[in-house]
């Protein structure tokens, strides 16, 4: 296998290797490699996800330092590139551009698969489906009647889809197109909320940090099972709408074949079509958005930094609030003081507090708070509760600093800064 570097005359050669990690190559895959040894007359020792490999090169690299691979061609004798900074910066610059305009928020996307699953998925037969669908239970009980959500968050286009199919019978032949994986992914991404029944506990929190998706390409990428994760629930979504929008395709191309039918069936056939088309545009912006959330937590040039952003969806009373939340450690600047500061910001907007932004510091066990409120009235029930918040965390053997809430501007900052390529190309 052959690495080219562009930018240095000489060329990484990786010694034959059986390994997994090399037959599964494909073109335009992004590798990460740590140098494990320095290199020494030409050698270097380097490890891709699980596999250490003998290269040749007269590339100086170090032990430890970490460098980026692209996949320039796969076969018997695959070529690989050194990718530096810039060129992973164009790509950040690229996957944003394409994501920026899908992504939606994770209230909508939740508001119009909740009114689709009351409607229309959870009432269709399922014709040798496994029991196990039916577990786990949804965090809010099932509406008993098709009448379609008017509640705000659902889409007007999907609303009045619903209304169009709502209240019909449903032919069996369209049952039987929404396979159990289906439901199954419908399911696990609505149950994935947190119920707000009383005290969100930390055990439910670190199970939605964990199953956001997140990770999920760098534990493939090291070999490790992904498990399951809301990522991974909209992926299955997309993935099985997208197989019954070819089969519903092919039906129409057959059925204009024929003699036109004004029938119940084929109004239903059409409706369910844009259904399914409107419920892919929702799973891809949701999916999205959790790119979004991916790129705002690569690594950065800054080495003392690291960020994690997420969101966590609650439910509400009767819909699903999401929280923004974003997690920043610090390395410490000087030799005297060597504890990282923790910083939390934790962004929702829910009734009738309206938007709210919370930026929390940790450092040396002391905890200070800022809270940033839109209404006035707002800040000042926050301000009347710090006494409860300063209690709690005494009670978690922390020292306490400073506690305060004010009005303003409480939406979240920009947290994607990527050097480079501008998003906008101002040339014609």
């Amino acid at each position: 296998m052959d690495i080219p570097n562009l930018t240095i005359s000489s060329r990484i050669t990786l010694e034959t290797s059986a390994t997994s990690v090399l037959k599964n190559l494909r073109p335009g895959q992004l590798l990460q490699a740590n140098v494990i040894t320095d290199t020494a007359q030409n050698l270097v020792k380097l490890k891709i996800g699980t596999a250490e490999l003998i290269a040749r090169t007269q590339i100086s690299l170090r032990a430890d330092q970490r460098i980026t691979l692209d996949v320039i061609k796969a076969g018997e004798m695959p070529e690989l590139r050194v990718v530096k900074e810039p060129v992973i910066r164009e790509y950040q610059t690229d996957a944003l551009r394409s994501i920026l305009p899908k992504q939606i928020p994770m209230q909508r996307l939740y508001a119009n698969l909740q009114a689709v699953y009351n409607n229309i998925i959870r009432s269709l037969p399922q014709p040798g489906a496994d029991l196990r669908l039916q577990q786990p239970a949804l965090s809010q009980p099932a509406q008993t009647s098709t009448t379609v959500p008017t509640k705000s968050g659902v889409d007007k286009e999907m609303l009045q889809i619903l209304q169009t199919i709502a209240g019909k019978a449903t032919p069996p032949a369209l049952s039987n197109q929404f396979g159990p994986k289906l439901v199954q992914a419908a399911r696990n991404i609505l149950s994935a909320a947190i119920p707000n029944s009383g005290n969100i506990t930390s055990t439910q929190l670190r199970q939605a940090i964990i199953g956001y998706g997140l990770f999920m390409e760098a534990q493939l990428a090291a070999g490790q099972p992904p498990g399951a994760s809301y990522k991974g629930d909209l992926l299955q979504l997309l993935f099985q709408i997208g197989n019954l929008l070819k089969q519903s395709t092919g039906q129409q191309q057959l059925a204009t074949s024929e003699t036109a039918r004004q029938t119940t069936t084929s109004v239903m056939e059409s409706g369910f079509t844009k259904l399914l088309e409107m419920l892919f545009r929702q799973a891809e912006g949701g999916l999205a958005r959790v790119q979004l959330n991916q790129l705002a937590s690569l690594p950065t040039e800054d080495n003392t930094r690291q960020v994690w952003q997420f969101e966590v969806p609650v439910r509400h009373q009767e819909h699903v609030d999401s929280f923004l939340i974003r997690l920043e450690q610090e390395q410490a600047d000087s030799k005297e003081d060597t504890q990282p500061v923790w910083y939390v910001t934790l962004c929702f907007d829910i009734e009738p507090l309206g938007p709210i932004q919370a930026k929390i510091s940790l450092h040396d066990d002391e905890v200070s708070t800022m809270f940033v409120a839109e209404k006035a009235d707002s800040a000042e029930l926050l301000n009347r509760r710090m006494s409860d918040l300063n209690q709690a965390f005494l009670d978690s053997g922390l020292n306490v600093g400073k506690l305060l809430a004010r009005r303003g501007n409480a939406e979240p900052e920009p947290t994607i800064n990527i050097i480079g390529s501008p998003l906008l190309d101002e040339k014609a």
